[in-house]
């Protein structure tokens, strides 16, 4: 078991345990998405992964490059079918990313 590794847990709306993930750094930063879809995690890894959620599971579909410095604050933005997700660095700088849902699914995200 890795000291560092968080655990992203995925609990339908009645309580029933739909599945989990071991996520191999330590998280600092998450956000959900408005429409609940999305999963973004941020950490001393200095990456941001998005992560698809449905009923069936948790599904990584993006990860940044590596950022200068470790991410400290997350946000989503959704609009009329457009994703983006705003990081927060340590170093003071803010890294915008523009998430493709389309390429992810057929009927996107």
């Amino acid at each position: 078991m890795c000291a560092d590794c968080a655990f992203v847990v995925y609990y339908s709306i009645n309580g029933k345990l739909l599945t989990s993930l071991a996520v191999e750094e330590r998280l600092v930063a998450l956000a959900l998405a408005d429409d609940g879809r999305l999963l973004l995690t941020g950490g001393l890894a200095k990456t941001v992964s998005c992560y698809a959620l449905s009923h069936s599971g948790i599904a990584l579909v993006h990860r940044t490059a590596p950022a200068d410095s470790s991410i400290r604050t997350l946000s989503v933005a959704v609009s009329d079918g457009a994703h983006y997700a705003l990081a927060g660095l340590a170093s003071g700088y803010v890294m915008v990313c523009a998430l493709d849902v389309a390429k992810w699914s057929p009927r996107g995200i």
